[in-house]
C-alpha cells in the first residue's frame, strides 16, 4: 500500500510546463527598453524599470534576455528593424542608385531623433559592454556602409 501511496505522489506532481515564451509581450519590452534608455540614460536604467514600463515582472524579461546590456542591445536591433531593410538600389546608374538611397531615407521624427540620442548615450557603455559594442557596429555603423559599398561596387562593375 506504501508503495501504491509513492507512486500516486510521483505520477500526481506536475509536469514541468512546455509551454512556449509568450512572444507578444517582446515588443512592449523592447520599446519600454528604448524609453527607460532615453530618458534614464543605460547606466541608471534597472530591469525593475524596463519590468514596471512595460507591464510585466523581472523573470518574463530574463526569460528572454540575460542581462541589462542584451536587451538593450536587441531593442536597438527591434528599432533598427523598424526602419526597413537596408538593401542596396541598383537602377542602373550611380546617380539614380544615390537618388534611390536618399528617397528611402526617412525623415527623422522625435522618435527617431530620441533613438539618435539613445544610441549616442549607449555607445560609451559600449566601451565596457561587448554586446552593446557589437550591436551598435553591426547595426548602426556596418550595415549602412556595407549598402553605400554595394551601391559603388554596382557602379564599378557598370563602368561608372
Amino acid at each position: 500500500m506504501e508503495l501504491e501511496d509513492d507512486q500516486a505522489a510521483v505520477t500526481s506532481r506536475p509536469a514541468r510546463s512546455s509551454r512556449r515564451l509568450d512572444r507578444s509581450l517582446d515588443t512592449a519590452i523592447l520599446d519600454a527598453t528604448l524609453a527607460g534608455v532615453a530618458e534614464m540614460g543605460y547606466d541608471r536604467l534597472s530591469m525593475d524599470d524596463v519590468a514596471s514600463r512595460a507591464g510585466v515582472g523581472k523573470a518574463a524579461i530574463y526569460r528572454r534576455w540575460p542581462s541589462k546590456a542584451v536587451v538593450v542591445a536587441d531593442s536597438i536591433a527591434h528599432w533598427r528593424r523598424r526602419l526597413g531593410p537596408l538593401e542596396p538600389p541598383n537602377t542602373g546608374s550611380l546617380r539614380g542608385d544615390i537618388e534611390a538611397l536618399v528617397a528611402a531615407t526617412t525623415d527623422l521624427n522625435d522618435r527617431d531623433s530620441q533613438m539618435i540620442r539613445v544610441v549616442v548615450g549607449v555607445a560609451t557603455a559600449a566601451m565596457r559592454e561587448p554586446v552593446l559594442a557589437a550591436a551598435l557596429d553591426d547595426l548602426v555603423l556596418s550595415a549602412p556602409r556595407q549598402v553605400v559599398r554595394a551601391v559603388l561596387d554596382h557602379a564599378v562593375a557598370r563602368g561608372e
